[in-house]
Order: structure tokens, then C-alpha cells, then sequence
């Protein structure tokens, strides 16, 4: 096996579809709560966001879900390109291939980085949790501001930047808020064992 097989991700081994279509529905709805009032963070609208929670979804879905999650993540942003922004067909796949795209080469890139896996949940640190999520962040602005730019929106450097800052800060807030989530999980847990 070449080393390059090896950082690549993986099809989760049961249920990989069941994984793609929970991941478009979760990314799809953390997407569309993180833009309606009252959280308001938009900068641009439907576009930039100081805090963009979706970034952590991303991050996680294609940390743990390998290809399911990229396949997620891909089919939640067609949805919302379609049904929410109502992007143009090839504007639509564009900015679907752009969100995908960006988290997926981070993560294949950490994980070569790192010697461990995308899409295996014994990879996951906060140290690859950290660096994907700062190199998906800035991949993903590029890539995003190439297709908008081919398409007649243009960012600004301070958009553009704001862009990768929402990304790192919603990483940040979603993984706050899961390992919270989790510890009042254990806690409660704990507690009813008799």
C-alpha cells in the first residue's frame, strides 16, 4: 500500500449512507440556524458569517466519516445552493465542490502531516482537529472567493478574511459546545448507574 493510500479517507465499514445523508441534514440545518435571526452573524449575506458554525461540521464530518462525510458535506451544500441560496445549477455545484473540497484536501493533508488516517475517530485530536480546521478555513475562502469572483461577487480582503475567522470560530464554538454536551452526557450518565 503507497503512503499516500493511507492517508486517504475511507467509507465508514457499516452504513456508510446512512452517514452521508445524516451529515447533509445536520450540515443543512446547523447551516440554515446559524443564518436566521436572532443569531444574525452574517457579514455577507448567505455568504460570510463572523461565527459559521457549519465549519465544525464540515471539520467533524469528514474527520470521523472519511468519504461519507465528504459525500455529506457535498449533498447538504447542493441542497442549500439550491433550495436556500437559489445559486444557478453551476454555481450550486460549484460552491458544493468548493465547501467539500476545502475540508477534504485539510484533512488528506493533516493526516499526511500527522501519519493517521482522515475518517477514523482514533485520529482525532485537538492538535488535527486545530490544523484542519486553520488550513480548511483558508482553502475554503479561496476557494469560495474563485468561484464567486468567476461569477461577479467579488470579497474584500477584510471579507475574506472574516470568512476564514467565522470558520475558525464556529470550529472552535461547535467543538466547545460538543465536549460541554458530552460532559453533561457522562455526568447524568454517571450519576443514574446504580
Amino acid at each position: 500500500m503507497s503512503s499516500v493510500q493511507l492517508f486517504l479517507p475511507k467509507w465508514p465499514s457499516s452504513h456508510g449512507s446512512v452517514w452521508a445523508v445524516g451529515i447533509a441534514g445536520t450540515y443543512s440545518l446547523v447551516w440554515w440556524l446559524n443564518s436566521s435571526p436572532p443569531l444574525g452573524l452574517e457579514v455577507v449575506e448567505d455568504r460570510v458569517s463572523l461565527i459559521h458554525l457549519p465549519a465544525f461540521v464540515r471539520v467533524a464530518a469528514v474527520m470521523i466519516g472519511g468519504l461519507a462525510g465528504w459525500l455529506g458535506i457535498w449533498l447538504g451544500s447542493l441542497f442549500l445552493a439550491f433550495a436556500v441560496l437559489d445559486d444557478a445549477p453551476l454555481v450550486a455545484l460549484l460552491n458544493a465542490t468548493a465547501a467539500t473540497l476545502s475540508v477534504g484536501l485539510a484533512a488528506i493533508l493533516v493526516a499526511g502531516w500527522t501519519g493517521k488516517r482522515s475518517g477514523c475517530l482514533k485520529s482525532i485530536n485537538i492538535r488535527s482537529m486545530l490544523l484542519t480546521a486553520g488550513l480548511a478555513a483558508l482553502l475554503n475562502a479561496a476557494f469560495h472567493n474563485f468561484v464567486w469572483q468567476s461569477h461577479g461577487l467579488t470579497l474584500s480582503l477584510s471579507e475574506f478574511w472574516m470568512m476564514v475567522a467565522g470558520d475558525l470560530g464556529g470550529v472552535a464554538l461547535g467543538y466547545l459546545l460538543l465536549r460541554a454536551g458530552l460532559r453533561i452526557y457522562r455526568s447524568r450518565r454517571g450519576s443514574s448507574q446504580p
